[in-house]
């Protein structure tokens, strides 16, 4: 079965690298254009990975991040923000909020990859 990884991002441009390069990897993808779209797919679609912009219209991935780690049912489903804000204090209350890992756009594809690999490896071996 493939593991699924429901990326959370409004840029299209950015959803279409992502949907391409998670899918040439093997990973069956999910899509929410906002937060709110996001909360409910997680709890639909039961991802094993989330990829998380911050900068989202309506409820943002922090706000996103923190209800989701906050969840019993959803507080072991790692999250990856990918994000343009590169401020040491938006890293800091990412990880603040629950994220697992932070990475900043532009970002490299394949550096990405490796992430979402080792950390849907580690929830396997914890399972």
């Amino acid at each position: 079965m493939k593991n699924k990884v429901l990326i959370v991002e409004d840029d299209l441009s950015t959803v279409e690298l992502l949907k391409v390069t998670l899918e040439l990897e093997g990973y069956d993808v999910a899509i929410a254009y906002d937060g709110i779209e996001a909360l409910r797919k997680v709890e639909h679609e039961k991802p094993d990975l989330i990829v998380l912009d911050i900068m989202l219209p309506g409820v943002d991935g922090f706000e996103v991040c923190q209800l989701l780690k906050h969840n019993l049912k959803f507080m072991n489903i790692p999250i990856i923000m990918v994000t343009a804000k590169v401020r040491k204090e938006d890293r800091a209350t990412g990880f603040e909020k629950g994220a697992d890992d932070y990475i900043t756009k532009p970002f490299e594809p394949a550096q990405l990859v490796e992430r979402i690999k080792k950390f849907i490896k580690k929830g396997k071996e914890a399972a």
